[in-house]
């Protein structure tokens, strides 16, 4: 760990040499001193570069940390609207489902009373068919009989008519 903790800070003072090198290179003088700081107190230069390197790093880490909390925040906030989105839909899918049903209850419930109507309808006419037809029958019955009585009245004249007839006959056969 010692090890570790002192190669880390070898990089750091490499890296911030290095940084310190690249931002003050246009003004040479502020360069020189950078350099002269490091060769008199290595140990304290790395240090103080250290300290700035891990306070960019704590910052950094900072705004990273914010960064992915807000991220998460976001990704929970849209998972929550998306689920919620998805509630709708189902919500108005169903309220759909079932408006469709009663619709189609409504259409079968008109359907069938217009059927029972129409049933009505066809079973009076039936009826009125019925009566009419007996009454046509009772009436064609009645003609026959009619003509049955007339036809035996004709047949009784007729007859009488003979007997007449004969019986002048035979009177005038006498005389």
């Amino acid at each position: 760990m010692k090890k570790l903790f002192k190669r880390v800070l070898q990089l750091a003072a490499v890296v911030g040499v290095g940084y310190a090198v690249k931002k003050l290179a246009d003004n040479e003088e502020a360069v020189k001193r950078e350099i002269e700081k490091a060769k008199e107190d290595p140990k304290g230069y790395a240090k103080n570069v250290q300290d700035s390197a891990s306070g960019k790093v704590d910052e950094l880490a900072e705004k990273a940390k914010g960064t992915v909390d807000k991220v998460k925040n976001e990704a929970v906030d849209f998972q929550n609207k998306a689920s919620k989105d998805l509630n709708e839909l189902k919500d108005n899918a169903n309220d759909v489902k079932d408006q469709v049903a009663d619709k189609v209850d409504d259409v079968k419930a008109q359907v069938n009373e217009k059927v029972e109507d129409v049933k009505d309808k066809a079973e009076d006419v039936k009826d009125k068919a019925q009566d009419k037809a007996e009454e046509v029958k009772s009436k064609a019955e009645d003609k026959v009989d009619e003509a049955k009585d007339k036809a035996e009245d004709v047949k009784d004249k007729s007859e009488d008519v003979k007997e007449d007839v004969d019986s002048k006959k035979r009177k005038l056969k006498k005389k």
